[in-house]
């Protein structure tokens, strides 16, 4: 049984009012830990506890963690090995680069004003989900990017506005490596493609585009 599991069947054996009534907090300064521990409830991992950012005069976040276990004599062991993989995941995420996916339409600028290229470079880039790496193996990664190019490729109709006809996607994993697909989501040989960015840079009070 998970430690989640495990406070969950206590905090249901015991109701939410008790536990806060064993953690010190009087009636009328208890709403806050109790929507803590509904969050707690409704929770499908303990990760989404530990990731919310709750304060108060008693406890922050993991000082509330531990004292719920404390009040429901939950084993110490369960909570100590619970919050070690929690920080080993966090260590881990933070040393990754951040994933995405560039969307490549060999655009050649032409009269378009830098300003509106500059506020639609966010569609040339997909952003991917960290977390998808901490547990699936290299051939599942692929799938998941295929799958992402194929979805945009359908979903955009095989055009960006502004940017034009897609001809192809970059994508960069945790590493910072490179590997292009093709919009049917094939792994091609393709050295020419190049991620550009337009960028609008404020210095002096002159309009630079990038």
């Amino acid at each position: 049984m998970t430690l989640l599991a495990h406070i969950k069947n206590k905090l249901q054996e015991s109701g939410i009012d008790q536990v806060v009534e064993k953690l010190g907090y009087k009636p009328s300064k208890a709403d806050k830990v109790k929507g803590a521990l509904q969050t707690l409830m409704d929770a499908e991992e303990i990760d989404t506890f530990l990731e919310q950012s709750y304060f108060d005069f008693k406890y922050d976040t993991r000082g509330l963690l531990k004292a719920i276990c404390r009040v429901l004599k939950v084993p110490k062991v369960d909570l100590a090995v619970t919050l070690e993989a929690y920080d080993d995941k966090k260590r881990r995420l933070a040393a990754m680069k951040a994933p995405y996916i560039f969307v490549y339409t060999d655009f050649k600028r032409q009269n378009q004003p830098v300003f509106a290229l500059a506020a639609m470079e966010y569609k040339r880039r997909i952003s991917l989900d960290k977390r998808t790496y901490l547990d699936k193996t290299k051939e599942e990664i692929d799938t998941y990017i295929r799958y992402a190019v194929n979805l945009h490729y359908k979903w955009r109709k095989g055009e960006l506005p502004l940017w034009g006809k897609i001809k192809a996607y970059v994508y960069y994993d945790t590493e910072g490596n490179r590997t292009v697909y093709s919009t049917f989501g094939d792994v091609i040989e393709e050295d020419e493609i190049r991620e550009t960015r337009a960028s609008v840079i404020m210095a002096h009070k002159t309009l630079i585009g990038i």
